[in-house]
């Protein structure tokens, strides 16, 4: 048995004259009969018997068409998942994000993506994560795209989108509170609420940490900057991290670094040498001539 026979059954079926059929299916009436004769004989049942010129379905045909349709149906809709795959402007696409890059930067990318009419019908599906969690879910294949911090990996490909501003944050009663800014080296002297290494700007700020020859008292570690302004709210320690727009609603103020304006590289990544759907390389695509435009970093510092 093979899918030819099952299309020829099928049409046979449903007009119920071989003649009809064959002009349908563009095929010989005798390669119809052959095709027919060798399913009845691989079945053991009788699938049409004649009525005149026309033929009926035998009830055996019935049941077996059943079957039939149904694979059938399941094979066209495979058949259009693979097309719609392979159109750069239909589907969906997963992106996982830093809680930061989510609040401007992907809104903003994604309003001018759909500025162009063609690209009405692709759909996103949103994560919120750390780096690691991000690599992490390229390995299971749950996400197309990554956008945040880094963490090296020669697994990946990183394309710089825009530079956060770091600062440092302390209580509103912290004797530091009232200074305006700080200098790097004073940190050394401070209790620190640090990320974790499930982040890409542990592994950034430890870099700098080690440029001034400063060893950090690190008191707790924590994944994200909203857990980070709320241990610095509590009086923990200081905190060192990009400027949130979320950042008014904890007890804590924001110092510049005088010495040192630091500036997190955040990117988007993506597996390298993977097979990358039309889709989702058309929106990657889209952004890096947005980037390379001075979008990117426009919409950040319009916001921020």
């Amino acid at each position: 048995m093979n899918l030819q026979q099952l299309y020829y059954f099928k049409a046979i079926s449903e007009l119920k004259n071989y003649t009809k059929a064959s002009e349908k299916l563009l095929v010989a009436q005798s390669s119809l009969s052959h095709s027919i004769s060798d399913l009845e004989k691989e079945l053991g049942v009788p699938l049409f018997f004649k009525i005149g010129r026309n033929i009926e379905v035998t009830e055996y045909g019935v049941r077996f068409l059943e079957h039939v349709n149904r694979v059938v149906e399941e094979l066209d809709a495979a058949t259009q998942g693979m097309r719609d795959m392979l159109n750069p402007n239909r589907g969906k696409i997963r992106i996982a994000m830093a809680n930061t890059v989510s609040n401007h930067f992907i809104p903003s990318m994604i309003k001018g993506f759909y500025e162009n009419h063609d690209n009405h019908l692709v759909q996103f599906e949103f994560s919120e994560k750390q780096a690691s969690k991000i690599q992490e879910a390229f390995y299971t294949r749950t996400i197309d795209l990554g956008f945040g911090a880094k963490i090296d990996n020669e697994k990946f490909e990183f394309f710089p989108i825009f530079d956060e501003e770091i600062i440092v944050i302390v209580s509103s009663r912290h004797p530091l509170a009232f200074r305006g800014s700080i200098r790097f080296q004073e940190l050394a002297a401070e209790p620190l609420v640090a990320y974790s290494y499930n982040c890409g700007t542990r592994y950034y700020i430890d870099s700098i940490f080690r440029q001034f020859s400063i060893v950090p008292q690190i008191i707790q570690e924590v994944e994200t900057e909203k857990m980070m302004a709320s241990a610095v709210s509590a009086g923990l320690g200081i905190g060192i991290m990009p400027r949130i727009s979320e950042l008014p609603i904890f007890d804590v103020v924001p110092l510049t670094l005088e010495n040192s304006e630091l500036r997190r590289p955040m990117y988007m990544t993506w597996p390298k040498d993977e097979v990358m759907r039309p889709v989702v390389k058309n929106f990657r695509d889209y952004i890096i001539t947005r980037v390379e435009a001075g979008v990117g970093a426009a919409v950040y510092y319009s916001n921020n």
